[in-house]
């Protein structure tokens, strides 16, 4: 199944998603009401053998859109579209309380 970027990603204000969540990385808590990443579709899977649980190998397939996409990207335009759009990434920065 095929998936669009909006499938993956809340687009309103991707920027200042982007950069909360850049910002709030090294902190304990990340707030999920700003990442600019939707959940990942069904639960999370364990597989359990009486005495251990295991992360299940069908896992995988809950982030095989995301895998896609990052395959697919053209790294140099994608490096190419954060130079273009810096100005607004800085912007969304000073905003969240850093002046310079």
């Amino acid at each position: 199944m095929q998936k669009s970027v909006a499938d993956l990603f809340y687009l309103d204000e991707i920027v200042r998603r982007f950069v909360v969540t850049v910002d709030n990385l090294p902190r304990k808590k990340v707030p999920s009401r700003l990442m600019p990443v939707k959940p990942t579709p069904r639960q999370f899977l364990t597989t359990a053998d009486g005495q251990s649980v295991f992360i299940n190998v069908d896992n995988y397939r809950r982030y095989m859109p995301w895998s896609t996409l990052a395959e697919a990207v053209d790294t140099k335009q994608l490096v190419a579209a954060y130079v273009r759009f810096y100005p607004l990434f800085q912007r969304a920065y000073q905003e969240q309380g850093y002046p310079s």
